[in-house]
């Protein structure tokens, strides 16, 4: 196939192996973003017990009656003011990127991860719970920057055989942040009223990490030739990337792809809304409303509830947790092997994951049903835990398709801007 650009012939680049250096820049770009992410969202759920004690004491040590009424208050602001800073920082990552480079936007992102870390250990240390809702809030808006950077990041760096397994890597490793934070909240290892702390200290090793490991990692090459006009340094990139030298047709490639978009007028809000794009308008807005609304978050928030509401112990609810998310690991993992698959793909691990989540959905609400109506037994057990369980794996598996069968062919139909991205985060 050929594609003309300048009056000029060129064939585009053959399929890619995964290299050393794509290989180190895509653990640079997520262990510092999607582990760090991921990491924040899952130690706070399955700690809650501790903070939440570490509150009372704080503040409430003379008045449990006000602690108890303020109890799920503030336990549902500790939570949200996480989102609300996710909100804030998707907003703002599309102008970073596109301004900054996606490089130097992780890097620098990392900054108010260590700020939010540092007010957490201060709230420790000072006994003011407050502070955990400032520290959550930044945590949130350095997780909205990462969530929003990374799939543009990784997708701009990939080739396009490895486009889908590079970039379910986001998601895997924040699949695993989130079990090795359940691990660490046991009470053998830092779940203790003395301990916590350590938890949220361990935070700081991603964002060493990451800083150290950037310096190896090349800017997008999209970026380089979109925005700062420079072919060299985009070649320079790209050799990195692929482990040689002749890159020149990918990079011809690139400006033929930023020349095509250029020639055409820039759409306006509107033009979403027209007769030849209002399908696919339609299909991308239903696909990111089943992506927000899969429940897998929901679901890992409210687990540690469910299990104790039907007779376990905390313990028990925190193993469930585990084996949860080490099912959601395993999935991922399954989904980057084969979301690339000829057999599979993007469009049928979709379908697979619409369809799962039906049917575990509607055993998800019979479950809940069961436990309000207070009809749950030692017998009933199982069929709970299991329709919680087939829920959050269906919701890993299309979790996992979803941002490459959307943002992979957005990112073909015109120029590769961040801010198409930012939508489909928060």
């Amino acid at each position: 196939m050929t594609m003309r650009n300048d009056d000029a012939d060129f064939e585009e680049p053959s399929e890619e192996g995964c290299t050393y250096g794509l290989l180190v820049a895509v653990l640079a770009i997520v262990i510092g973003s999607s582990f760090q992410a991921g990491y924040q969202f899952g130690w706070i759920i399955s700690s809650r017990q501790v903070i939440e004690e570490f509150i009372r004491e704080s503040s409430f040590v003379d008045n449990d009656r006000r602690f108890k009424e303020a109890r799920h208050w503030i336990w549902t602001s500790t939570i949200s003011s996480y989102e609300i800073g996710g909100i804030f920082g998707s907003l703002a990552a599309a102008s970073f990127a596109d301004k900054h480079g996606r490089k130097s936007t992780l890097f620098f992102n990392n900054v108010w991860a260590a700020i939010a870390t540092v007010l957490m250990t201060a709230s420790y240390t000072t006994r003011t719970w407050y502070l955990m809702l400032l520290a959550r809030f930044i945590f949130g808006f350095n997780a909205g920057v990462s969530l929003v950077v990374v799939p543009v990041y990784l997708t701009e760096l990939s080739p396009n055989n490895l486009r889908g397994a590079v970039g379910t890597s986001h998601q895997l490793f924040f699949s695993l942040a989130v079990l090795i934070a359940n691990v660490f909240s046991f009470k053998h290892v830092f779940g203790t009223a003395e301990r916590w702390h350590h938890i949220n200290e361990m935070g700081f090793l991603p964002i060493v990490a990451q800083l150290i490991l950037l310096k190896f990692c090349p800017e997008s090459p999209h970026f380089l030739t979109l925005y700062d006009d420079d072919s060299d340094e985009a070649e320079a990139a790209l050799a990195v990337l692929r482990g040689k030298s002749e890159v020149q047709a990918e990079v011809m490639a690139i400006r033929g792809e930023i020349s095509k978009s250029e020639d055409q007028p820039r759409p306006m809000l509107g033009a979403v809304f027209s007769a030849n794009l209002r399908w696919a308008t339609a299909l991308s807005v239903f696909i990111m409303l089943m992506r927000q609304l899969s429940g897998m978050d929901v679901v890992l928030e409210c687990i540690l509830d469910v299990i104790t509401a039907i007779g376990f112990t905390t313990l028990d609810g925190q193993w469930t947790l585990c084996g949860l998310v080490l099912l959601c690991v395993c999935v991922t993992a399954l989904s980057a092997l084969l979301v690339d698959s000829s057999y599979f793909g993007r469009r049928t691990l979709l379908l697979i994951g619409i369809f799962g989540m039906f049917f575990s959905s509607v055993a998800v609400i019979l479950a809940l049903i069961l436990i309000v109506s207070k009809l749950t037994s030692f017998h009933l057990r199982p069929f709970i835990t299991s329709s919680f369980t087939f829920h959050l794996q269906d919701s890993c598996s299309d979790k996992k398709s979803v941002p490459k069968f959307s943002a992979y062919s957005s990112a073909h139909c015109s120029q590769n801007d961040s801010r198409k991205y930012t939508s489909s985060i928060y």
